[in-house]
């Protein structure tokens, strides 16, 4: 008998049937919109014993379940079609036709708001680079502006510039006294300076002038050194000041 119901065409196309059903977004849909409309009439049903209702109310179970449903007048056909048909009904509409619109909303606008984000932060990055863009052109123009002020500018307002650069140097303060000790009181011979008033060696004296253009040595001997146009410019300013 079991084997004559199992393989009976009918039987196995209502089965077939329901598989389709449940599975389609609608049916499915209802199904679960049912389960939620009629919770407790499942949950006696699957997980409240007989026993437990008939302690209770004095009722078994099925008379329970049915009391939950009365149809003793119009008010009670009316609950009983809201709960099996009509709420699940409005529900399952809204799981599956406005549900997706509120989500297709959301999710509109979160996409637009990370698109606002991508364009602010590729705006900022524009003006970014447009601010280091003329700040290198400023740059650029500043250094080419230094450059012909340079060439416009004579040797003296050049190390007029240099002078005024290097005198807080002690040491090349020194260097210059040096230099005039040499020059006007030992015609160049800076080998016969007493060296008792220096703080430095006067091999240092000498390379300090010597690297800095102040002076040259003689072409007969290098213990003479002879102060060049600078080295007599830079003479006359310490000179001026005294």
């Amino acid at each position: 008998m079991h084997k004559a119901f199992k393989n009976n065409e009918m039987v196995s196309g209502v089965r077939d049937m329901l598989n389709e059903r449940m599975g389609s977004a609608m049916y499915g849909t209802f199904a679960i919109s049912w389960c939620l409309t009629n919770w407790k009439a499942l949950f006696i049903t699957f997980f409240v014993s007989q026993q437990e209702i008939y302690e209770k109310t004095l009722l078994l179970k099925n008379e329970y379940l049915l009391s939950l449903y009365p149809l003793q007048d119009k008010t009670d056909i009316l609950f009983f079609a809201l709960k099996i048909f009509i709420i699940p009904s409005a529900l399952s509409y809204i799981f599956i036709w406005q549900l997706p619109k509120l989500e297709f909303i959301f999710f509109r606008q979160h996409y637009s708001n990370k698109i606002n984000k991508e364009e602010e932060v590729y705006k900022q990055q524009k003006k970014l680079l447009n601010l280091e863009k003329k700040l290198l052109e400023d740059k650029e123009k500043n250094v080419e502006l230094e450059k012909n002020i340079q060439v416009e500018m004579t040797d003296e307002q050049k190390w007029n510039i240099e002078y005024e650069d290097s005198k807080k140097d002690e040491d090349f303060k020194e260097s210059l006294r040096f230099l005039q000790e040499s020059i006007y009181g030992h015609h160049g011979w800076y080998e016969n300076i007493t060296m008792f008033n220096y703080q430095l060696d006067k091999s240092q004296y000498i390379a300090i002038l010597d690297v800095n253009g102040l002076i040259t040595f003689s072409s007969n001997n290098r213990n003479q050194i002879i102060a060049t146009e600078k080295g007599k410019y830079f003479l006359k300013k310490i000179m001026n000041k005294k």
